[in-house]
């Protein structure tokens, strides 16, 4: 049986916290892991807007790879709620670059977690952040799921690379939550004088 049916996550030392922490590029403004959960894969429901577009699309598809399940749709005890805009996101709007702001917190009865944004993009990066800290304890059908509060904006409304090989790294450039590539074009004119 999970220990999400059991009740409460089971506290993590401040060492441990640390620990989980370090998987998470770039490093969140705030957080803060105060427990853990330790589940089968099936108990993890992740369930998104009401609406949601491509990109919310592609980040429970992301998320629910990370903890190892397939796309299958899931009605686990452990809700992985994704919030889109609302009441909820209010208090994002002050911050810099606030479309791609976000909060993850536990629910109010520790029986799952709340990623709240004010758009698509940032409900993709709160996602992004809960992969990496994941994805390195989802193994042979059973995930640790961190309980954490978590808030985070980006300094720059741009990140990313200019020229070379960037074109090739988009996966990588993506999980760091990059969000911009330009590629190198040349310009060159033939023997006859044609580009």
């Amino acid at each position: 049986m999970s220990a999400a049916a059991h009740g409460a996550p089971s506290a993590v030392s401040p060492d441990e916290a640390q620990a989980w922490v370090r998987y998470l590029v770039p490093l969140p403004k705030s957080v803060e892991i105060t427990g853990k959960v330790a589940l089968e894969v099936s108990d993890v429901a992740v369930v998104p807007p009401p609406g949601a577009d491509k990109i919310v699309d592609q980040a429970v598809k992301e998320l629910k790879q990370a903890i190892g399940q397939s796309d299958a749709l899931s009605a686990g005890p452990f809700k992985i709620e994704m919030i889109l805009a609302g009441p909820d996101a209010d208090r994002l709007k002050t911050l810099k670059n606030s479309d791609q702001a976000y909060s993850i917190a536990p629910t109010e009865s520790n029986t799952g977690l709340r990623l709240v944004a004010m758009t698509s993009r940032g409900l993709y990066y709160a996602a992004k952040t809960l992969q990496q800290l994941v994805r390195p304890r989802a193994k042979s059908g059973n995930v640790e799921i961190p309980m954490l509060t978590v808030t985070d904006w980006p300094d720059l409304q741009d990140r990313g690379l200019w020229g070379g090989d960037s074109g090739t790294n988009i996966e990588w450039l993506a999980e760091r939550k990059m969000n911009v590539i330009e590629n190198i074009s040349t310009r060159s004119v033939d023997r006859k004088g044609r580009g």
